[in-house]
């Protein structure tokens, strides 16, 4: 494994008890969040093939940051639906929480230039003049 996950898994601990454990524990990362460390922190020609040349180590607690948030718009997810189910009438707070938490995220990720919007603003991909769409509507007529 990179020098990251191995860093991430004996030195991490869970600051806060949630779904990836108790307080304390060790930190153990699931796949996805193995996955993420590698296209962020992909070396020379692996980073060519990874596409994620934009981002740096100094982006490193930016990508932590968002990673927590997911981790925690699933625990609100669960509260949201089972709060629901229950028919609770103080639930519309838990998913207001978890609307913020999800837009945040979405910040983040155009902060780290993870949408394609946000890649063509950085000048990091190439913006197509006419979507494939567009280019049928002008062949073929609007109606």
């Amino acid at each position: 494994p990179s020098h990251d996950i191995a860093f991430a898994e004996i030195f991490g601990i869970i600051t806060k008890d949630s779904i990836a454990g108790k307080a304390g524990s060790p930190l153990i990362l699931r796949e996805w969040q193995k996955e993420l460390l590698r296209h962020v922190f992909a070396r020379g020609d692996e980073a060519w093939g990874k596409g994620q040349l934009w981002l740096g180590r100094t982006d490193k607690w930016l990508v932590q940051l968002t990673a927590e948030m997911l981790d925690e718009r699933e625990e609100l997810r669960v509260i949201v639906a089972d709060r629901t189910e229950r028919g609770d009438k103080d639930a519309w707070r838990d998913r207001r929480q978890l609307r913020d938490v999800e837009r945040s995220i979405v910040s983040n990720l155009s902060l780290l230039a993870w949408t394609p919007v946000d890649r063509s603003r950085y000048g990091l991909a190439e913006v197509k003049a006419k979507s494939k769409l567009a280019e049928f509507m002008e062949k073929h007529g609007n109606g």
